[in-house]
């Protein structure tokens, strides 16, 4: 019994940790931030880049981050590499801090490692386990020059 309890206090514990330090490891830069103190949103002008405690690097040219939910939203064209190596670039991305979740629901790219091509209309990005989704018209285009069609992919 005693235990027991250990465990789920340990449990408890390493989920509430967890999820403290998605909050305190976004770094986020650029040439102008505006601070708003009464929304507590801090907009981001010019050249802003952002890295995560998983080596996931953002950068686009315009960003705002709300303190209270942790989300962080680029506007424009914008690009993601993953701690993998892989390359997405779309329009307008949205960083969950809290749920460890990158998304965007433009038409977007993935280049894996070896030049291979994904388009997409949307996608996921999960950073806790490192998997890319997307539902929608998908199309792959390989290295080879094959051209592939799927309505549902998952990368990982």
């Amino acid at each position: 019994m005693k235990n027991k309890f250990f465990f789920i206090l340990y449990l408890f514990l390493t989920i509430f940790i967890t999820q403290k330090l998605y909050a305190e490891n976004l770094n986020i830069k650029s040439k102008k931030i505006q601070i708003n103190e009464k929304t507590g949103i801090t907009i981001f002008n010019e050249n802003v880049e952002a890295f995560d405690e998983n080596e996931n690097y953002i950068s686009g040219n315009y960003g705002e981050y709300n303190k209270k939910k942790e989300i962080l939203s680029l506007a424009g064209k914008v690009k993601l590499k993953t701690k993998e190596g892989y390359q997405i670039t779309t329009e307008n991305i949205l960083v969950d801090n809290l749920a460890g979740i990158i998304q965007s629901n433009e038409k977007s790219v993935l280049t894996d490692l070896e030049g291979n091509k994904i388009k997409v209309e949307m996608f996921r990005y999960n950073r806790d386990n490192n998997i890319f989704s997307s539902i929608g018209e998908i199309t792959v285009n390989d290295k080879n020059g094959n051209k592939y069609k799927f309505s549902e992919i998952y990368v990982d």
